[in-house]
């Protein structure tokens, strides 16, 4: 995840999950390979079923998201595909309420360490991605970015709660 200024003076936020999509290629590679394997020809489908399954399923978790804040239309304006669904939608910046870093939870209830970024609106909450991700700290970067950006000139700044 990537929040830059642009030209026009618009923050843009994009995410693209591209770990997946490499699991979901090397698994194709992996089914092609079996092959050329000395396994018998049943044995090589039920393995290329088994993997091409896991290929779908690594696939279907491929996000691409991109949120821009434009001042000028005090508004910000959604994307997020995946390769079954795509979701839109624009949020005038008076419906957003605060920001904030949610937390997965591991087997016990308690938080884990991998997390997400989610603007809280009037209407509800809109996560930047669907997924958490525990390995970079980009989520908190870019909360911080987004809310610098939506404090400034702002009659009331808008909260990050990073906890």
């Amino acid at each position: 995840m990537v929040a830059t200024e642009q030209p026009d003076g618009s923050l843009r936020v994009y995410h693209f999950e591209s770990f997946l999509l490499v699991l979901a290629g090397a698994l194709l590679v992996i089914a092609v390979g079996i092959w050329f394997t000395p396994a018998t020809p049943q044995q090589s489908a039920i393995w290329d079923t088994i993997l091409l399954l896991f290929s779908l399923a690594a696939l279907a978790g491929v996000e691409r998201s991109e949120f821009v804040f434009d001042k000028q239309t005090q508004s910000l304006s959604w994307r997020k595909k995946t390769p079954f669904r795509q979701e839109s939608g624009t949020i005038p910046f008076s419906a957003i309420k605060s920001l904030v870093l949610e937390r997965d939870f591991t087997r016990a209830g308690r938080p884990g360490n991998a997390r997400r970024l989610v603007i809280l609106t009037a209407s509800g909450p809109v996560p930047v991605t669907n997924a958490y991700s525990g390995l970079t700290a980009a989520a908190e970067q870019v909360g911080t970015e987004v809310s610098a950006y939506l404090s400034a000139g702002a009659p009331h700044p808008i909260a990050f709660d990073k906890t």
